[in-house]
């Protein structure tokens, strides 16, 4: 939630050792609710992946070609 003065409160539950627990937020006048969207980690990950990949065929082709 973004506050009219500029702060943030993040509202939701929350898991942690002890079990889970909800996080109730005060909405006053001019609060704005931001919903994010979530992040796709494996898309990410392949994105990784490809990068090392195509950095480790370079430095090859600079050690074989000498470049």
């Amino acid at each position: 939630m973004a506050h009219r003065d500029g702060s943030f409160a993040e509202a939701g539950v929350s898991s942690g050792w002890f079990g889970s627990s909800s996080r109730e937020v005060e909405m006053r006048p001019g609060d704005e609710v931001l919903v994010l969207p979530r992040i796709d980690v494996k898309s990410r990950q392949i994105a990784k992946d490809l990068t090392q990949i195509l950095y480790q065929l370079a430095v090859s082709a600079k050690v074989i070609f000498g470049l």
